[in-house]
């Protein structure tokens, strides 16, 4: 409302407002650099008002205690002194709440507990914007389509910031002209901490994001579709307090990416050791998938992740090939003889060695076990191999496989998830361990020493050469993979597949049905080449093995949902299409009889898991006794033949030198065949490193209690 308005309540309702309120009123009215709430009076329980934030009107609030006036509520804080200064307005100007910013929750009788409650107000976890205003609905001309007024716009805008951030250095007493002239600028679309204040045991970070990318705008109604190319910065706020995880990394120059969209879900800031290091495209895909499995906390918040140089290595190998997809995409995009410039400069003395591992421009080595091949200087130099503190080197090896087999991730629509598809072209020679490999692309086929290998078997059929003995043993396995692939493998390791069958109502089936879930299983058998299940005891071959697989294959249920014939109508589909000679009698018996069938082969399973695991303990134990390991907090203690000490830890598997009673040298180990993916095969391995040990190997190839006994 405006004063006149006023002036008629005030004669309704008999509040007996004076003349000089009204006139304070309305000069209050006139001052539209302010913001937050103007308490001019208070009369009958109601007080009389001017919202700065609601276009500066006049307005009426009810109010149920007593405060003092003239006075201001802005940061959800009553001010009871006057002629605050205009840094004030500026502030609340970039953290003001869009709601409820004027409930009173604290009390602010000078100028110090104000800017306690300001930096108080910046501990929500959401960074603070610089120069919003001018980005309100209000303002659209900042992204017009017109060349002139978006720079017009962005002029205001820019003046904004400054006069913000000087609000922000008189907040702390520091001096912005000193800042401007030593600020360090962040590197494109990867935000970093460009000034640090600190008040009262709180960390206030200025970030500064540098963007560049493209902006689609306009669509809407009858309006026309065009592309902003969007380049600038962006400066954010925000403040940490002890309790925070991030309060002891606040400091200047930190890089980090904060998450864009719904889909990003983890915050990475960056360990000393991966400054510009990193670059955008990779720390993106790392914010999608690096919390992709764990539950959300309930709240849409990001969740904080430091990101050192190992744990960019040491992810999940799906991910860690969707990073390495992204970085090639990006850096496709840069000059490659910038980087070729920084190999030759790495690799000037003809090798590097970190912690028991040498790399060369073309091949890396740890305990004479030797990778060799013309692009991994290229690999080590782009992906930061040289920088971790505890490298792995069988991780190691398997990411070269998946860079050096142009592995990418793609978006698949159809199963709403990530999917790793291989781009080769070409030819390649390998040399890994005892094994020399020709990779050939053959039309859209690729070829492993003349082996035709399925693309989704290839990076897992390469790595086993670290483990062969021999060429002769590894073209042996490649001729069988060949011919029965990984899949299958697995499935007839398995002892059959398992799925679950949805039976569901369509719009094509309206016979009454109940609509439930169950888990079927299939066995499958192999003999003479060629593959079968069986049902009620009679053995069916696999006519179609892809589409037999397929049964047990995630499928987004947007494809196959009520309008799409559903999960059971695609099941029958399938068990026609991949079992020869099945009648609908047979698929009913499967649907009967596979929750039994799915009972038996779990049972089987767990027993054979049980045996495994109970054999690796025994191992484990024997390991302990004939190497004299002394148990230590997180692993053991050990002590090999030349007198040296080593600690392993039980659960990283990594291991130690000790010196003064302390680890100190990181010692990488050949992990030979190895799986740590379970409870028994995380044992066996630290079993089989014990052994080593003693014996101060450092290669774990077919490593048995037996065989070491006697020596011991």
């Amino acid at each position: 409302m405006d004063i006149n308005a006023l002036r008629v309540f005030n004669i309704i309702h008999s509040l007996n407002i004076t003349e000089e309120e009204f006139a304070d009123l309305e000069n209050e009215q006139k001052h539209t650099e302010r913001t937050g709430l103007y308490i001019r009076c208070i009369k009958k329980g109601y007080s009389m008002c001017v919202s700065h934030d609601e276009n500066h009107q006049v307005v009426i609030r009810e109010i149920r205690k007593e405060i003092p006036v003239p006075s201001r509520v802005l940061f959800k804080t009553l001010i009871t002194f006057d002629d605050l200064p205009k840094q004030i307005y500026t502030l609340h100007a970039i953290a003001q709440y869009r709601a409820l910013d004027t409930d009173i929750k604290h009390r602010a009788d000078n100028l110090e507990e104000l800017k306690d409650r300001i930096c108080d107000r910046f501990v929500d976890n959401f960074p603070k914007e610089l120069g919003r205003y001018y980005d309100d609905i209000h303002y659209q001309e900042l992204h017009s389509w017109d060349d002139k007024k978006r720079a017009t716009w962005g002029e205001l805008k820019t003046r904004l910031i400054e006069r913000q951030l000087r609000a922000l250095f008189w907040l702390f007493g520091e001096d912005y002209e000193r800042f401007e002239k030593e600020v360090k600028v962040a590197r494109k679309n990867i935000p970093r901490i460009v000034k640090v204040f600190e008040r009262h045991n709180k960390r206030m970070a200025i970030i500064q994001r540098v963007e560049d990318y493209q902006q689609r705008r306009g669509g809407m109604m009858y309006n026309p579709v065009w592309f902003e190319r969007v380049q600038g910065s962006r400066l954010m706020i925000r403040c940490f307090k002890p309790g925070n995880p991030q309060y002891n990394y606040v400091d200047l120059n930190r890089e980090m990416y904060l998450p864009m969209g719904p889909d990003e879900t983890a915050e990475l800031w960056l360990d000393d050791d991966l400054f510009e290091k990193t670059e955008y495209p990779e720390l993106k895909v790392l914010s999608k998938r690096l919390l992709s499995n764990q539950n959300n906390d309930g709240n849409g918040a990001k969740r904080w992740v430091l990101l050192t140089a190992d744990e960019f290595n040491k992810k999940q190998t799906l991910i860690r090939i969707e990073v390495m997809s992204a970085t090639r995409r990006h850096q496709e995009e840069e000059a490659e003889k910038n980087l070729a410039q920084r190999i030759d400069a790495q690799f000037r003395k003809g090798k590097v060695v970190r912690q028991g591992i040498k790399f060369t421009k073309n091949s890396i080595e740890c305990e004479g076990v030797r990778v060799k091949n013309e692009k991994l200087g290229h690999f080590v130099m782009r992906n930061q191999i040289h920088l971790q503190r505890e490298p792995d080197f069988s991780k190691i090896v398997k990411d070269f496989i998946c860079f050096i087999l142009n592995i990418d991730a793609v978006w698949n629509s159809s199963a709403t998830s990530v999917i790793y598809v291989c781009n080769f072209k070409g030819d390649e020679t390998i040399s890994i361990g005892e094994v020399d490999l020709r990779i050939e692309s053959r039309k859209n086929n690729i070829f492993v020493n003349n082996h035709r290998i399925a693309k989704n078997d290839l990076v897992d059929v390469i790595f086993t050469a670290l483990f062969r003995r021999n060429q002769k043993d590894f073209d042996q396995y490649l001729a069988y993979s060949s011919k029965v692939n990984l899949t299958l493998q697995k499935i007839l390791s398995d002892g059959g597949i398992s799925f679950e069958l949805k039976i569901d109502k369509t719009n094509d089936n309206l016979l009454p049905i109940k609509e439930e879930k169950m888990v079927l299983s299939l066995p499958l058998h192999r003999e003479k080449g060629k593959n079968y299940t069986t049902i009620k005891g009679v053995d069916y071959q696999i006519k179609d093995l892809n589409a037999f697989i397929d049964i047990g294959k995630d499928i987004n249920s947007a494809r196959i949902g009520y309008g799409g014939g559903g999960y059971l109508q695609r099941t029958i589909k399938l068990l026609y299409r991949s079992i020869k000679g099945i009648t609908p009698r047979e698929i009913g018996e499967i649907i009967k009889n596979g929750e039994q069938e799915y009972t038996r082969l779990q049972e089987r399973i767990r027993k054979e898991n049980a045996e495994k695991l109970k054999k690796a303990v025994g191992f484990l134990n024997e390991a302990v006794r004939l190497s004299k390991a002394k148990k230590i907090k997180n692993g053991f203690q050990i002590i090999g033949k030349s007198g040296k000490q080593y600690t392993v830890n039980s659960d990283t598997l990594a291991v130690y030198e000790v010196a003064d009673g302390k680890p100190e040298r990181y010692v990488c180990i050949v992990d030979m065949g190895t799986s740590t993916d379970t409870d028994w095969g995380r044992k066996d391995a630290l079993a089989k490193r014990l052994l080593m040990l003693a014996h101060d190997l450092k290669v774990a190839d077919e490593v048995h209690t037996l065989e070491l006994a006697e020596a011991l």
